[in-house]
């Protein structure tokens, strides 16, 4: 049975500019994106805007999207800017993912998997075929207590409940891994975006309810930096809404889907 929860880095501008995604006048969700949890995902490529941390110190950012997932029962890498192999050690910064128990997780990783600060819930609260909405948050505190700075809400909730920490972590590096969406993922995701900002709790509600209670809305408010809506319907291409115009490409046999939130 599903739980039923209702839960900076510069952009290369003049100081005090503001970047804002326009307002979308007529907002409609109709499409998702389908994944076989074998080799499907969509890839951004590596724009400097999607890492937020240098190696010494880390910034602000949160990152929200909306899934269904076929089965519960391997690691789903939601969404993710790291390497999803043993080696090199040297290509790993974030990932948004649910565990093989239905865990929900957000890591954060000093260059390598053995490196990392987190936080996760502490026991399994994801179902089978059963849409959620996830975003994590990060303030950017760095070190050894970042994990404290970062915080995880399902469906419009915090869940974070327990640390998943290892070795001693200073800071993010910008490695050159491409930013995807759906890898190791089988089912359906929809409309992921990231800030370069820590949301508030309120901005987090502000998601979940943008079109009545667990349905998605025009986030051109919160200023995402990158904003995937998969409204396309066709071809390999997933355009940006955001304010950076991070294209991405549906990888091998990812396709659209008429399944929304």
């Amino acid at each position: 049975m599903g739980v039923n929860i209702n839960t900076n880095k510069t952009l290369g501008v003049a100081a005090g500019t503001s970047i804002i995604a326009p307002k979308i006048s007529s907002f409609t969700n109709t499409k998702s994106i389908e994944l076989d949890g074998i080799s499907d995902f969509v890839d951004c490529g590596d724009p400097s805007n999607l890492s937020f941390g240098n190696g010494t110190t880390d910034s602000p950012f949160s990152i929200s999207c909306w899934f269904k997932l076929q089965s519960v029962g391997a690691t789903k890498w939601l969404v993710t800017k790291r390497l999803i192999a043993a080696s090199p050690s040297n290509k790993y910064e974030y990932v948004l993912f649910v565990g093989s128990t239905g865990i929900v997780g957000f890591n954060l990783y000093d260059g390598a998997s053995v490196i990392r600060r987190g936080r996760k819930s502490s026991a399994g609260i994801i179902s089978d075929n059963t849409w959620y909405h996830l975003v994590g948050t990060y303030n950017g505190v760095g070190g050894t207590n970042a994990d404290l700075g970062i915080k995880i809400y399902l469906n419009g909730v915090q869940v974070d409940n327990a640390s998943s920490n290892n070795n001693a972590y200073v800071a993010m590096i910008n490695s050159t891994e491409p930013f995807k969406i759906g890898q190791s993922t089988d089912g359906n995701i929809d409309e992921v975006a990231v800030f370069n900002t820590e949301l508030s709790a309120s901005n987090v509600t502000s998601i979940y309810n943008g079109s009545g209670t667990g349905k998605p809305g025009d986030l051109s408010s919160l200023n995402p930096i990158s904003w995937w809506r998969f409204e396309e319907g066709t071809g390999t291409s997933a355009s940006d809404s955001g304010s950076a115009s991070n294209t991405g490409t549906l990888e091998n046999s990812t396709s659209f889907s008429t399944t929304v939130p």
